[in-house]
C-alpha cells in the first residue's frame, strides 16, 4: 500500500534522515510545513533549491513519494509523478 498512516516519531526520525542525505549531496534546503486550511492535515516538508527536476524526482522516489513539486522563482511550479500509475500506485 502506498498510502500508510505513520506515528509522529517515526516521521521525526525520518526527517532527520533526510535532512543528512541532503547535506550530504550538498544541497540547500529549508524546512517547512504543508496543511490544511482547517488545519485537518499536516506534514512537514523540505523546500529543496537548485535540484534538478531528475535528482528531485529521484529522491522523491527513494522516499516513497508519491510526487514532487518543481520550479523556479518567477517560473511555472509543476507537479511530478515519482511513480508511473498502475497497480498498488495510484493515477498521476
Amino acid at each position: 500500500m502506498l498510502f500508510r498512516s505513520r506515528d509522529d516519531s517515526a516521521n521525526a526520525r525520518d526527517q532527520l534522515r533526510l535532512y543528512a542525505e541532503l547535506d550530504a549531496h550538498g544541497w540547500r534546503w529549508r524546512p517547512g510545513v504543508g496543511q490544511a486550511d482547517d488545519g485537518s492535515w499536516r506534514e512537514d516538508l523540505v523546500l529543496v533549491l537548485d535540484i534538478g527536476e531528475e535528482d528531485a524526482v529521484a529522491l522523491g522516489r527513494r522516499w516513497q513519494q508519491v510526487a514532487v513539486v518543481v520550479g523556479a522563482r518567477g517560473g511555472t511550479v509543476r507537479l511530478l509523478a515519482c511513480f508511473a500509475a498502475g497497480p498498488g500506485h495510484p493515477e498521476t
